[in-house]
């Protein structure tokens, strides 16, 4: 059996007064985590990724990747064969392990690894069914021992991304709620690895109002993530035919400025503050053809700048819809664009922030 090193001692002597219900103690980094340079990029696509992509990434002066692991994102009930799942993402591992790091070290960006999709899938809901059948969460723990194992000591890693877009709304099986599970499978990346940042998205799909029901883990190197669509009315317009409205940014009749955006993430803002927390903002967007959708990024990455979080945008050649280098008009008509858009501008003026 391995010894419990240093930092598993420091961390649960920091966490001490917090569990005997005294002042909340503020959270612990290690010297390398702390001393870690800005770093702002993109989200990955579905697939296989290339040498080109990180070229192109790189060129763009992006310093950060999120790789996702994702399949059957919108289906009900699938994932749910844990033989067949833990095949897919074995696969998805090697593709990280054989390409994504060395690529990604080549060209001088970390990665996060991201597992998109938990073992049990969906309820129609949405609702994550390892928050209410001890298999898939159990399941959900292993899969974390073997990844930690598998990764120990590999340098390029930003860290380990839980689970992406969390919910869980309806009473859990016990020792599978949000907050549970999160510590369970925390703790088992730190029964294999001491030091490798851990990070963990607020409930509610990482939604900035659940920064303040979220309770820090006691733990050396957890990041918390959050993910940013607001208003969603204005980064979600028309998107797949569905709410058929234009609305523009930004638009003082709706109130929405880059003040609204400050006042949005305060919940996140105020979490940072109260526990010295590192924040990553690990998604936003506005679909292609939202009217000042460039300027609506620009106001986003200059709070979260201003805050000192780092940063990836939602998505790099993924749905088209999202990507910087399409434009169009609707679903319909999106096309590879012919110049820099007003997204992709705002997204390089972010990557280029000294």
């Amino acid at each position: 059996m391995n010894k419990p090193s240093f930092l598993s001692f420091l961390a649960v002597f920091l966490a001490l007064p917090a569990l005997a219900g005294e002042t909340p103690v503020r959270c612990a980094y290690t010297p390398d985590v702390l001393a870690r340079t800005r770093l702002r990029g993109v989200m990955s696509g579905g697939g296989n990724m290339r040498e080109d992509d990180f070229k192109t990434l790189h060129e763009w002066g992006a310093t950060l990747l999120r790789f996702q692991m994702v399949r059957d994102w919108h289906g009900v009930n699938g994932n749910q064969d844990l033989d067949e799942y833990d095949r897919w993402l074995e696969g998805r591992l090697d593709h990280f392990d054989a390409v994504v790091l060395p690529l990604a070290q080549k060209y001088g960006i970390m990665v996060v690894l991201d597992l998109h999709v938990p073992p049990g899938g969906y309820d129609a809901s949405h609702e994550a069914n390892m928050f209410h059948d001890a298999k898939y969460a159990d399941h959900f723990v292993e899969i974390w021992h073997r990844i930690a194992r598998r990764f120990k000591g590999r340098e390029g890693i930003y860290g380990y991304d839980l689970i992406n877009e969390p919910l869980q709304d309806r009473e859990a099986a016990p020792g599978c709620d949000f907050q549970t599970l999160m510590l369970r499978a925390a703790e088992a990346v730190r029964a294999e690895d001491p030091v490798m940042p851990i990070i963990v998205e607020s409930n509610h799909c990482g939604s900035p109002a659940f920064f303040a029901e979220l309770e820090p883990l006691p733990l050396v190197n957890v990041i918390y993530q959050l993910h940013f669509y607001w208003p969603w009315e204005f980064t979600h317009q028309r998107v797949l035919n569905y709410r058929m409205w234009t609305v523009v940014w930004p638009d003082e009749s709706h109130g929405w400025n880059r003040g609204a955006i400050d006042w949005s993430l305060k919940p996140v803002i105020d979490f940072q503050q109260k526990y010295g927390a590192k924040i990553y903002a690990g998604e936003f967007s506005a679909v292609a053809w939202a009217p000042g959708a460039g300027n609506y990024l620009r106001d986003c990455i200059s709070v979260f700048e201003d805050n000192g979080w780092d940063w990836t945008y939602h998505a790099f050649r993924e749905w088209p819809g999202w990507s910087v280098e399409h434009e169009g008009e609707d679903d319909a008509s999106l096309r590879p664009a012919t110049s820099d858009t007003p997204r992709k501008q705002a997204l390089l003026e972010g990557f280029r922030r000294k």
